[in-house]
């Protein structure tokens, strides 16, 4: 329940910037700049996306499409599958994660609490085997965590 209120409580803070023209970040300049370029921010490469400024990454990021926010994040987990030291039952544990990100995952909405409660489920169930089988851990657990409130909060 906890982590329901943070995520609504987060999601409140960064879509209500008090100026209802304000559609992707609550600096106005920051957001001018992404309404400016959104068609050429939706064509970059994750390596070229890293390399802004993490405000405006989280503009950015809020204005692809949920194929491209998949996108990145299916690219950055198997890049980390590729360059991690797991054994068998950690990459296993990633590729989880990894078919668990659906395009539908990027919705702003769910409307559906069953949707809703699976997902907080799998969250908590993907954590709880990572820290207690795999003993990963804090800063793994809380990158993983990060990396999975970040998806829902579109941070």
């Amino acid at each position: 329940m906890k982590k329901v209120l943070y995520l609504l409580a987060v999601s409140v803070i960064i879509y209500s910037c008090g100026k209802e023209d304000l559609k992707y970040s609550c600096n106005p300049e920051i957001d001018a700049i992404v309404k400016s370029a959104k068609i050429e921010f939706s064509k970059l490469a994750l390596t070229e996306f890293l390399e802004y400024d993490i405000e405006l990454q989280k503009a950015i990021f809020r204005s692809f499409s949920n194929e491209k926010k998949r996108e990145f994040w299916l690219e950055k987990l198997n890049a980390i599958l590729l360059n991690g030291e797991y054994n068998n039952y950690g990459k296993k544990h990633i590729e989880k994660l990894i078919s668990h990100i659906t395009v539908d995952y990027f919705e702003t909405e769910v409307n559906d609490s069953l949707k809703f409660a699976s997902r907080f489920k799998f969250e908590n169930d993907w954590k709880s085997y990572a820290l207690n089988t795999l003993n990963w851990d804090g800063p793994k657990i809380h990158f993983y965590d990060h990396s999975m409130l970040y998806l829902n909060s579109f941070l």
